[in-house]
């Protein structure tokens, strides 16, 4: 594998991490879930999904009144080869609460971060395109 092949990994492995981001955010789980392999897995507050159904499951489980974003930051893509690497990124977590049904009207209220958390993927590719094979988030700062 030439530099070029390389950076073309890592710069597709970290969209891959950053376009999941802004779709959480926008609850287009859908989408999001198909960024996964078929076995994909995704490791949230200790607990395994594993699978398109487990992880939208999880991700229909969210607030439907509550405001997200995440601020992703220092991401860090490793190539182990022509079809697997490894990515790793920090995120900041933003809340507001709307009325009980739907979110808050914009712009809302700016409070601390609620905290600040890890991201490590693994990433494989899957006839042609780069999925995330396994994600695991943990909290670092609460």
């Amino acid at each position: 594998m030439d530099e070029q092949e390389r950076r073309g990994i890592e710069a597709d492995c970290a969209k891959l991490m950053i376009r999941s981001v802004h779709l959480l955010d926008r609850r287009r789980y859908e989408p999001l879930t198909e960024l996964f392999g078929e076995e994909g897995e995704w490791v949230r507050g200790g607990t395994a999904y594993r699978g398109f159904d487990a992880i939208m499951g999880s991700l229909n489980e969210r607030a439907p009144d509550m405001l997200i974003r995440h601020i992703l930051t220092t991401i860090d893509v490793t190539v182990q080869g022509p079809e697997a690497a490894e990515g790793l990124g920090y995120f900041l977590v933003y809340k507001a609460s709307g009325d009980g049904k739907t979110e808050p009207a914009l712009p809302a209220p700016l409070t601390a971060a609620t905290m600040v958390a890890e991201m490590q993927d693994t990433y494989r590719k899957v006839e042609g395109d780069w999925r995330i094979a396994r994600r695991e988030t943990a909290r670092i700062f609460d």
